[in-house]
């Protein structure tokens, strides 16, 4: 210590050794300011040193921990990823980079990042399913660390499901057989119907009536960025059997008259006759005896092997009462040598005059002819004159024409009736 030095602080203990109290804060700059530079640097060292190996120990410990980190992490794939993926990750890198609380790190785990970064890159993942866009981790020292993390982002085909495929709510029966085609398909950007070869539908849940009988095959076509998808089921469509019939005489039956029904249907397996007066038949041509007169509508329904059936009317089956009978020829033939004046006799096998047989005495009878389009062609008011078969003085052609009686009866009964008649001229 210096002489300067030693009086200073001689100086020091003699002005506070009368004092009883701490001296008065300004002597302490006075002091501070006498005192060199050296000295202080010196006792700050002398007291502090244990302080600063501790630091220097620490900040070694450090740089060693860093160092191991890079060194682990240089021989990681490095990929140049797009430009707008880029731009989320450095997002998330900044607040990942942040630090939560002061003096605290946090492990990241790639599933941590996962979590983060997923949102950012679903939209580009949908477009680009084929890609696999490798994961990025920032190191402690703000470093980017680029590597492929297994599951992060898959293909979109394991996060949506894509399929075609529908129902039907019938896959067989009989013509005409409608069916209604139910869409379940999944994720399909269009999707359209092939029905058999030609049918092409683009309704999403159509439906269609099959009016022939086969095997069809139904097809959905679906398409998903680029890819087609596809699914079919089998249709199969039964025919319906033909079914005809006649009636015997069916114009000019009478009541408790034996009548026979012909089946004319083909390939028919079950036979069911409704004749109208509520009674009915399973044989396949049967006879029956209407015991009223009226007008019956008479059914047959014929089921063939698949189970399908149809059904056939006859409307207007008119039964007579046996006193009141008015019978009809079905066809007559002209005597083309010349016109005649029409009469007739019952016992005449000819059949060149077109007549009714009834079996009561009349009052009064009309009997008209008309052609198929409505126009009167012969007219009498004597039941023993008929048609000749001529018109305006020529024979009629060859077809079918309607017949129309009306009169009363000699008891005051009137009566009604009418038919079809058949010409054939051998000369047209």
């Amino acid at each position: 210590m210096s002489k300067k030095e030693k009086n200073i602080e001689q100086l020091f203990q003699n002005r506070l050794s009368d004092y009883s109290q701490a001296p008065p804060p300004e002597i302490w700059v006075n002091i501070q300011s006498r005192m060199t530079a050296p000295n202080f640097i010196k006792k700050i060292l002398t007291r502090f040193n244990v302080l600063i190996v501790i630091s220097v120990a620490l900040l070694i410990s450090i740089f060693h921990v860093f160092n191991s980190n890079e060194t682990k992490l240089a021989g990681l794939k490095t990929t140049k990823i797009p430009q707008n993926q880029m731009q989320a990750i450095n997002s998330i890198d900044n607040k990942i980079a942040a630090p939560q609380q002061e003096n605290t790190v946090k492990e990241l785990r790639p599933t941590d990042l996962y979590q983060s970064i997923r949102p950012s890159f679903q939209s580009q993942h949908m477009q680009t399913s084929n890609t696999v866009v490798e994961s990025v981790v920032s190191n402690l020292d703000g470093s980017k660390m680029w590597g492929n993390i297994p599951e992060i982002l898959t293909k979109n085909e394991k996060s949506e499901k894509v399929k075609a495929d529908f129902d039907v709510d019938a896959e067989r029966g009989c013509v005409p057989l409608k069916v209604n085609l139910q869409n379940n398909s999944q994720n399909l950007d269009s999707c359209s119907w092939n029905i058999g070869d030609s049918v092409v539908l683009f309704e999403n849940n159509p439906s269609y009536t099959f009016n022939n009988p086969g095997k069809y095959s139904v097809k959905i076509v679906g398409k998903n960025h680029g890819e087609t998808y596809t699914y079919v089921k089998i249709i199969e469509v039964f025919p319906s059997p033909e079914v005809d019939f006649t009636v015997e005489n069916s114009e000019n039956l009478s009541v408790n008259e034996s009548i026979q029904f012909s089946n004319l249907s083909s390939k028919n397996e079950k036979t069911e006759w409704d004749f109208g007066d509520g009674q009915s038949s399973t044989h396949n041509s049967p006879q029956h005896r209407y015991t009223k007169k009226g007008i019956y509508d008479v059914a047959l329904k014929t089921t063939n092997v698949y189970g399908c059936f149809n059904t056939k009317k006859m409307y207007d089956v008119i039964v007579k009462d046996s006193k009141y009978l008015i019978k009809a020829p079905t066809a007559f033939s002209p005597n083309l040598n010349g016109e005649n004046d029409g009469r007739y006799s019952e016992n005449d096998k000819t059949n060149d005059v077109f007549h009714l047989f009834i079996n009561r005495e009349l009052r009064n009878y009309k009997l008209r002819i008309y052609s198929k389009s409505g126009i009167l062609l012969f007219e009498s008011q004597d039941k023993n004159i008929g048609w000749n078969g001529y018109y305006q003085h020529k024979p009629a052609s060859f077809g079918v024409y309607v017949w129309e009686c009306v009169g009363t009866y000699e008891d005051g009964q009137e009566f009604y009736d009418y038919g079809n008649i058949t010409l054939i001229n051998t000369d047209n």
